[in-house]
């Protein structure tokens, strides 16, 4: 750190900075071979990615410009592969590069199901969890297998971009072992929920408390973000029904006061139930 006096309408400042200096990589392959053409850049929040990469010249080496010293993040990408992330204390110089390997032999082998059934079909995005670079997307496959192959080892965030999924981030690890990784995502449904009196009037205009029972969080949340659909909220209509639409499929349970009923919301199917309220 270099400490400077700086002079302002005649005022001494005293003026801190922080030195820094050019900073390089050599990128070669397991063999210690120099790879060409591989892009490096400094990952992390509010880093630029791709945006901000540098690709190695035909030594292998990369040139990342003056970087503050310090930890860092840097990931690194071919053509060819997938990224791997190198978490350094510090960075070498153009004279003394540091040597990354780039060797992503890591996997992700995952069983994706909604409640025991395989979700065939679904399409699943993975980023990393640290500089969220996105792999490619992937359909899950025969018996719900989802398998992504030379990936840099570490954490991985798992996003369900099926229309007719309920979007939930998922935290996995690379695999260890040759056994798959078990992850459960909910298919959608839809409820219809009538409200009467003990002679089977409707009940219009009524606030109804609706939760999930798998869930912690309560139907009203979802309502105001936006998340599932309904044209009179949690309020029955005039004829003394509520109608959610994109919901989570599992069990719910609905209560007026002392009253209650549960009921399972079915995957992609439409739960019909009935909720006797006392005078």
């Amino acid at each position: 750190m270099a400490t400077d006096l700086a002079t302002t309408g005649g005022v001494k400042e005293l003026v801190l900075s922080i030195a820094e200096s050019a900073s390089a990589v050599r990128v070669v392959n397991r063999d210690g071979e120099a790879l060409a053409g591989v892009l490096v850049w400094v990952g992390g929040p509010g880093f630029g990615g791709f945006m901000g990469a540098s690709a190695t010249d035909e030594d292998g080496v990369a040139s990342l410009g003056n970087l503050p010293p310090g930890p860092v993040l840097l990931c690194v990408n071919s053509k060819a592969g997938s990224t791997q992330e190198f978490p350094l204390e510090s960075v070498g110089t153009p004279d003394a590069p540091t040597e990354l390997v780039y060797d992503p032999q890591a996997e992700l082998l995952l069983t994706v199901t909604d409640r025991g059934v395989p979700l065939e079909g679904v399409m699943i995005l993975a980023g990393a969890e640290v500089s969220n670079v996105l792999l490619p997307w992937l359909v899950v496959g025969a018996g719900g297998i989802w398998h992504q192959v030379h990936v840099g080892a570490g954490s991985y965030i798992l996003r369900p971009i099926t229309p007719s999924i309920w979007y939930e981030e998922k935290t996995v690890t690379t695999n260890a072992s040759s056994k798959p990784t078990p992850i459960e995502f909910r298919r959608l449904g839809d409820l219809d929920l009538a409200v009467h009196d003990a002679y089977g009037q409707p009940l219009p205009g009524l606030a109804v408390d609706l939760r999930p029972l798998e869930f912690q969080t309560p139907v009203a949340d979802w309502l105001a973000t936006g998340r599932v659909q309904s044209a009179t909220g949690l309020v029955t209509d005039a004829e003394g029904r509520i109608q959610i639409k994109g919901l989570p499929n599992g069990p719910y349970e609905a209560t007026v006061g002392a009253a209650a009923v549960k009921g399972d919301v079915p995957a992609l199917g439409l739960a019909k139930l009935e909720l006797e309220v006392a005078d």
